[in-house]
């Protein structure tokens, strides 16, 4: 994956209260993707977001909520989350 770092209006997920940091990432070349068992490959960009947060609770504000999905390719958006505490 290569790296996106994009700050500025387009990364408004970064000024959110509860997030320290983000970085967004692209996937270059074949993805592969499984769906209800169904395995198949294509050329496409995936998206990926990660924030370093506040606290676990920053990922239920109704602003961080918001951001899943917007304009015409909400359909096509997949969202999930994950938290992961430091040990």
């Amino acid at each position: 994956m290569e790296s996106l770092v994009r700050r500025g209006a387009s990364a408004r997920g970064f000024s959110l209260s509860g997030v320290l940091a983000g970085r967004r990432y692209a996937s270059v070349g074949e993805v592969v993707r499984t769906d209800r068992g169904e395995r198949s490959a294509s050329v496409a960009r995936v998206y990926t977001t990660i924030y370093e947060l506040a606290s676990p609770q920053a990922v239920q504000t109704p602003e961080f909520q918001a951001m899943r999905g917007w304009y015409q390719f909400a359909p096509r958006v997949r969202s999930r989350t994950s938290v992961m505490l430091p040990t």
